[in-house]
């Protein structure tokens, strides 16, 4: 399972971004984040983490990813969108009874 988490901010905030990016506690050595990938344009920075997760992960995964980005909910015009994918294989045992 991955956890896709898209994130966007003003891009003139860009300084609490950093501060609240640099204030990250480290992960737990179970999750292996990928990125953050970013993409700008004159006025919106926007950022992509993909966070690959055992498939034992649980609700409680999804809570510490969701706390994990509290600090930048500080910065005016922020926004969050977690979503949770899985692959093929783990979504066929739901779909397939």
């Amino acid at each position: 399972m991955v956890i896709i988490a898209k994130a966007s901010f003003p891009r003139r905030y860009l300084n609490q971004a950093v501060a609240a990016y640099t204030g990250l506690q480290p992960l737990p050595p179970e999750i292996v984040r990928t990125g953050p990938f970013f993409r700008t344009t004159t006025d919106i920075i926007q950022a992509i983490g993909i966070y690959n997760l055992p498939e034992s992960a649980g609700q409680e995964t999804l809570a510490l990813l969701q706390e994990r980005y509290r600090g930048f909910y500080a910065i005016p015009g922020f926004t969050l969108d977690i979503q949770e994918w899985r692959e093929f294989r783990e979504m066929l045992a739901d779909w397939v009874e």
